[in-house]
């Protein structure tokens, strides 16, 4: 991933490292490196031979099988353990605010693995309740707005789970 300096993505750039640093699970995207140039900022992760969870089910080639559901509920599995790795395992606990199928990244195997942490938020273990604000991307116009997001911390996979299964599918 490259990108030119910016504020902004100055502060996702640190993001980013600082919470990949932290966060180790086998269905938590790596981070192999990283380069700053005046200019530029780098990070180096492993290649995902399968493209993402998007490119998945919206832009296959015609040529290529759809996926099957013991491939989709692997997917469903990894990425969900992921995302209760962060919540509830990682000290200090992550909230990631950024999880979408472009940002579930798929091996060679088709496993699961969460990437992107720029947006990520660190939670202190007596939080049970976050408010944030996040910009959302805009569509068209390129512009984005921000959007006030009130989550609640709760110690249960279950809807973690149940969350990503039903988005997945």
């Amino acid at each position: 991933m490259k990108e030119e300096r910016t504020q902004g993505g100055e502060l996702q750039f640190q993001t980013e490292i600082e919470i990949i640093s932290t966060a180790i699970h086998r269905n938590l995207l790596r981070l192999r490196g990283f380069c700053m140039t005046p200019r530029e900022r780098m990070l180096v992760y492993p290649y995902m031979f399968n493209g993402n969870v998007a490119s998945c089910l919206r832009e296959r080639p015609e040529t290529q099988p759809p996926l099957d559901w013991p491939i989709r509920k692997r997917i469903a599995l990894g990425s969900a353990r992921g995302v209760a790795y962060l919540n509830e395992e990682c000290d200090p606990r992550i909230i990631h605010r950024d999880i979408k199928a472009s940002n579930i990244l798929l091996d060679d195997e088709f496993e699961a693995v969460v990437g992107d942490f720029g947006l990520a938020k660190l939670i202190d273990d007596e939080e049970t309740h976050v408010t944030t604000m996040v910009q959302s991307r805009g569509r068209g116009n390129g512009r984005g707005t921000y959007r006030s997001t009130s989550v609640s911390v709760y110690r249960s996979r279950i809807g973690h789970h149940a969350y990503l299964v039903i988005y997945k599918i």
